[in-house]
C-alpha cells in the first residue's frame, strides 16, 4: 500500500509517517490475538473495506496516543486537581480505553462469523461486503464517541 500523496512512498516505509501510521494501526489491533491477525488482514481485503477501516482503525490508535499526550503534558496540572475532577478523567479514560475493546470484539466477531461461513460470508463474497460494510458502520460510530471522549478529556 502506498500514500494517495506520495505514490512513491509505501506504508511499510521507513519513514516518520509511515511509522507514525503503523503505530496507530497497532495500537487499535493490540488486543487482537497475533496468530488470527492474517486471517483478519485477509478478510478484510476481500472485504474491500481495507482503506475504510485501516482509516477508523488509525483514528481511534490516534485518539489514544493523542490523549496520553496531552494528559503527560498536563501532569503538574493533574496533580492540583479536586478528587472529583480526577474520577471525572478517570472514567472518560477507561471509556476511552473500552473503545478498542469494542472493536477487539467485534474483529473477533468477524474471524467467528467468517470462520463459522455465518450467513454464507465466507462463500459470498457480496454477503461478506455487506457484513463488513455493516461492522464498519459499527466501529465508525465507536470512533465518533472516541472523538467526543478525547475532547472531554484533553478539555480537562
Amino acid at each position: 500500500m502506498a500514500w494517495s500523496t506520495s505514490p512513491n512512498e509505501d506504508i511499510a516505509d521507513n519513514t516518520e509517517r509511515s511509522k507514525r501510521y503503523r503505530k496507530y494501526i497497532y495500537c487499535t489491533l493490540n488486543a487482537i490475538d497475533t496468530n488470527k491477525l492474517k486471517e483478519l488482514s485477509e478478510i478484510i481485503l476481500l472485504s474491500g473495506q481495507t482503506d475504510n477501516l485501516l482509516k477508523i482503525f488509525k483514528e481511534l490508535g490516534s485518539a489514544i496516543d493523542d490523549v496520553i499526550a496531552s494528559l503527560y503534558s498536563k501532569k503538574d496540572t493533574l496533580n492540583e486537581l479536586e478528587i472529583l475532577d480526577l474520577k471525572n478523567l478517570k472514567n472518560l479514560f477507561e471509556k476511552l480505553l473500552s473503545t478498542k475493546t469494542v472493536v477487539s470484539e467485534i474483529l473477533n466477531q468477524l474471524l467467528l462469523d467468517y470462520k463459522d461461513d455465518k450467513d454464507f460470508i465466507k462463500t459470498n463474497n457480496t454477503k461478506l461486503k455487506s457484513h463488513v460494510y455493516a461492522l464498519l458502520k459499527q466501529i465508525i460510530k465507536k470512533s465518533e464517541e472516541t472523538e467526543k471522549l478525547k475532547s472531554n478529556i484533553i478539555s480537562i
